[in-house]
């Protein structure tokens, strides 16, 4: 069993959504509230401040998880490990390079969707559902999401489809599990996503993968344990190519066993392989 202390300020976002509660699921690790002695701190960004004034013998056992949007951005102390969500350069798709050893880290499902049952009984009467609003200038530096919105609206309009945010965006968003905005993905044959434009994975392709529907999301380069393969557990488009794209959507619309197949294969290897506790083991296995 090893020990781990975080920090109890700010328990919110990814502090909460993936260390804490992944930690609480992880059977091989538990809480400490001594610094002196648990085996590793882990810090959450938002809590860099109060490392900061960290006595440095506490730095060589402290793990920093990084799940900020910011490519470019790293926090610079000293520590055990440093692990990072966003570490690719979106325009050519190639790796950022960090004046130290950066991790590759991915986000996970929530642990409120491990409880969700039944989902493929459900009758999926909405073709696609896309989770953006059309020509949203609150998107600002997220301009292929409005293109690939924009795109289905227009050209994929034969088919019944959902197009639009469903309950509250933003943080109250990606914190909470959101009764309509899940139904709607329970009621789905097809999820389309996309990542930011400056930043790569996000919680709408879990939170799609947790309900049941074929997901459709932008290509990642991003290496994570376990990656999720195209045509296997989800579809992988070209944002830059939206013919490819239509193509796609409008082959596995007509070809309904071959879309249920790859939607069940990704909700089970999501479930299998990307749960928070999961994520705490892929974090243990570096240290």
């Amino acid at each position: 069993m090893k020990y781990i202390f975080i920090e109890n300020a700010n328990m919110i976002g990814e502090k909460k959504n993936i260390i804490y509660n992944g930690i609480l699921l992880n059977k091989t690790v538990s809480f400490t509230n001594d610094k002196d002695k648990c085996d590793y701190i882990f810090i959450d960004y938002r809590d860099a401040n109060i490392a900061n004034k960290y006595d440095p013998k506490y730095f060589e056992k402290m793990v920093i998880i990084d799940y900020t949007d910011f490519n470019d951005r790293i926090i610079n102390l000293p520590c055990l490990k440093y692990f990072k969500r966003s570490v690719v350069n979106k325009k050519n798709l190639s790796f950022l390079n960090y004046n130290k050893k950066i991790i590759p880290i991915s986000y996970c499902l929530k642990n409120e969707t491990l409880e969700f049952q039944n989902i493929f009984e459900n009758e999926r009467n909405y073709d696609i559902s896309i989770f953006f609003n059309p020509n949203n200038s609150n998107h600002g530096h997220n301009i292929y999401r409005n293109i690939i919105t924009n795109n289905i609206q227009t050209q994929i309009h034969a088919y019944n489809n959902h197009i639009g945010y469903c309950g509250n965006n933003g943080k109250i968003g990606r914190n909470s599990i959101q009764k309509e905005y899940y139904d709607k993905m329970f009621h789905s044959k097809i999820v389309v996503t996309c990542n930011p434009d400056h930043s790569e994975g996000d919680y709408r392709t879990w939170e799609a993968l947790s309900s049941g529907a074929l997901v459709f999301v932008d290509k990642m380069i991003t290496p994570v344990l376990h990656p999720l393969i195209h045509e296997k557990h989800v579809i992988f488009y070209d944002k830059n190519d939206l013919r490819d794209l239509n193509n796609k959507l409008h082959y596995y619309l007509k070809n309904n066993e071959i879309q249920e197949t790859i939607a069940k294969q990704g909700n089970a290897f999501a479930l299998k392989y990307h749960k928070s506790s999961d994520r705490i083991d892929e974090i243990l296995t570096h240290l």
